[in-house]
């Protein structure tokens, strides 16, 4: 029966809550509360660095055939040239640690990985040109695609870097 009687004791306790803090805020003792969505003004924001999320790097990577580069080889094989741009496309330069990314070019669907560069900084509008050459199979119904990607580290947005946070993580890969 004490438990009871606690259990109402309870229940009559939060009804009363919501109209004390009604008391509160009408008599002037609380700030007034708003519901609907804050607005941030980006400018005040501290940022290690001072870089407001506006103003972060983005690195953007593309990738294509030179088509000066296609050979066809009397063995029914193709030599040609992949190549890959990353570029810094952001507002501000991308400094890191070194081995926290990396730019890789792999065939896809394979895991047949074909070269990588490794990089620790680039500034803003800074581009990064790669080229390599292939020694293509063509194979009948299935024709390889090849991927030039962007891969960092685990750790790479919890440590406390905001030059290494790529702003936008969609245009980190091509095929």
């Amino acid at each position: 029966m004490k438990q009871m009687k606690k259990i109402h004791f309870g229940w009559k306790l939060v009804s009363i809550l919501p109209m004390a803090g009604v008391l509160v805020a009408a008599l002037g003792l609380a700030a007034p509360a708003f519901a609907g969505p804050n607005k941030i003004n980006p400018t005040k924001l501290k940022f290690k660095g001072h870089i407001t999320p506006q103003r972060r790097p983005d690195l953007r990577v593309r990738v294509w055939v030179d088509k000066r580069s296609v050979h066809q080889n009397a063995d029914h094989t193709y030599n040609f040239t992949l190549r890959g741009e990353l570029k810094n496309v952001g507002k501000a330069d991308y400094k890191s640690r070194r081995n926290q990314q990396v730019l890789f070019l792999h065939e896809v669907g394979k895991s047949h990985h074909i070269t990588d560069w490794h990089f620790s900084r680039l500034n803003h509008g800074q581009v990064k040109n790669v080229h390599v050459p292939i020694k293509n199979h063509p194979g009948g119904e299935f024709v390889p695609a090849y991927e030039l990607a962007l891969s960092f580290g685990p750790d790479i947005y919890m440590d406390k870097n905001p030059a290494n946070d790529d702003r936008n993580r969609r245009n980190n890969f091509k095929r």
